[in-house]
Order: C-alpha cells, then structure tokens, then sequence
C-alpha cells in the first residue's frame, strides 16, 4: 500500500519549502539581504550582543555554553528599518515555514485517518508512532513558537510599535522559547531510537512483532517527561528572569534568589531526568535484550507491567 494521494502531495510541498527556505537564505547572503532574516532563524539560542540581533547558532557552528542564555533586552531586537529586499526575504521565508509546518500536519492526520484496503481490518497506530508523532510535534511548535515570537520582537523594535511593556512581554516570550529549544533537542534522536527499536522487533519476529509491552511503556515515559522538562523550561523562563538551562535541557535555578522556586524548580528537574534517562536506558536495554519470543505485545498500554503485576 501507499499513503493517500494528498498525503504524498504533502511530502511534495514540505520537501519544496524546506528547498526553497534554503534557497531564499544562501541568495539573501550573496545579495547582501541576509541580517535581517538571519535575526529571526529558529535555529539560533545564543545572543551576539555585539551586532543589532541573535547569533545564529546553526550558521556559525556555535553555541552557547550551559546557562549563558539571558533575557532579551531591547537593544538585543534594536535594528534600522527594513529595506523592501528584506522584506521579500523574510515573507518568502515565512511563507516557506508556514507550509513546511503545514504540509507536516498533513503527514500526521494521514496516519491516524488512513484505511485498510477494503475487506481488511485497519490496525491500530502503534504506540511506537505515537510516541514519534508526539516528539515531533512538541519539536515543531518550540522552534515555530522561537521563529514567531522573534519575528514579532524584531518587528516591534524597528517599527516602534507597542509599548514598552508590550515589548517587555515580547522579550520575556522570545526568552522562554529559546530556553525551550534545549528541552527539546533530544527529541529527534529519541524519535530515531524509538523507530529503530520497533525495526528491531519487527527484523525478529518476521515482520509481524512490536517491541516488549515495557520497551513501549518506557517510550511513553520518555515522551511525557521530555515533555514536563519543556513545560518546566516555559515555566522558569516565563516567572524566573534569572533561570537557564544546561546541556541537558533541563532548567538551572542556581542563580535564583527565591528559595521555595528554587527547591521547587531542583526536585522537579531530577525527577523528569531521573524518567528522561532511565526510561531511555530502558528502551536502549530492550533493543539487545528482545528475542523471538518476547517481540510481541498483544495489549500495548501504558504501564502494562503494573496492571499485569496485579492482575496476577
């Protein structure tokens, strides 16, 4: 079989947009366009304090070290007017972004709308999928939420538009989204294992198995503590204007002052690496300890160990 015919169109449009973003970015540079669209990248997370913006991380190869990302002041969005080439470049680019995540959409709803041949039965979506469908999507929205937040930062700074604390409340969002980037930088790799995983038991068992019940409760742990570190990350960048983040993504409160957000913010980031690790070393532990025989779950649910424990 193949996915439906506007679900491959969306492959197309994405596959195109992502060309064409590039495309737009290397002739901005060549023609000297680039500064402006080059302060709105959602792949930067480090400031350049020298120059009118934000260092893009992505293009100089660089980043920051753990905890040096600090709150955006005005002066860090402060640019001259745009010029109308600018202007072209960065509509093109968002236009380019905007079907990207469109046409991603487009990929998950074909997954869980699509249809067995008709006669057959249609199987259910493997946990391992919605566990790749959910990091994905937890991705996109921080670097989409970076790409708009920024936009609208620098576009207030070079229009003098808003007040001051419209603008401060800009900062403060663009702030908690570039702590949000850390969080969520494991994401695509944790997709990648998980997809592995699951190709892992399928080469055992003929084609026809899935990976162990506790491989697939670990992948759902995984995914909701990835996702309480990105909820911790928007929580100490939106109330603690002295918090970071480490290499791990997850929130440094060293630097804070208040003692009870400062216990609170330390407990909470060991539990949600605590299940971020050790549901990972779980996942990884079942790719070399899966057989034959054990690459099966016939009732994949979330913690299956437990409920089959007490059914016991």
């Amino acid at each position: 079989g193949k996915p439906q015919d506007w679900a491959e169109n969306c492959f197309y449009a994405c596959t195109i947009a992502l060309v064409l973003n590039v495309g737009v970015i290397i002739q901005a540079q060549i023609f000297g366009l680039g500064t402006v669209p080059s302060l709105i990248d959602s792949g930067r997370t480090s400031l350049n304090t020298e120059t009118t913006g934000v260092e893009d991380s992505a293009g100089s190869g660089t980043l920051p070290a753990a905890g040096t990302a600090s709150e955006p002041s005005a002066m860090e969005f402060a640019t001259d007017e745009m010029s109308s080439g600018q202007k072209a470049v960065l509509a093109v680019r968002v236009v380019a972004l905007l079907v990207v995540y469109l046409a991603s959409f487009g990929v998950v709803a074909s997954i869980f709308t699509i249809q067995a041949p008709e006669g057959r039965p249609t199987p259910a979506v493997s946990p391992t999928l919605q566990c790749v469908v959910f990091l994905t999507a937890i991705y996109f929205a921080v670097y989409f939420g970076t790409f708009i937040s920024q936009v609208m930062a620098i576009g207030q700074a070079s229009g003098s538009e808003g007040s001051a604390a419209q603008q401060g409340g800009t900062h403060r969002i663009v702030y908690s989204f570039r702590m949000a980037e850390y969080t969520v930088r494991f994401c695509p790799v944790m997709a990648v294992l998980f997809v592995g995983t699951r190709m892992r038991a399928l080469h055992m068992s003929g084609g026809r198995g899935s990976p162990q019940c506790w491989a697939q409760d670990a992948m759902y742990i995984s995914g909701i503590a990835a996702f309480a570190q990105l909820l911790l990350a928007f929580l100490a960048g939106g109330f603690a204007s002295k918090a970071a983040v480490d290499e791990a993504g997850s929130p440094d409160a060293r630097k804070m002052s208040y003692i009870p957000g400062k216990v609170f913010l330390n407990l909470a980031r060991v539990l949600v690496l605590l299940a971020l690790f050790g549901s990972v070393a779980v996942v990884c532990a079942s790719v070399f300890a899966i057989r034959p025989e054990s690459a099966r779950c016939d009732n994949p649910r979330l913690f299956s160990i437990l409920r089959e424990s007490r059914g016991a």
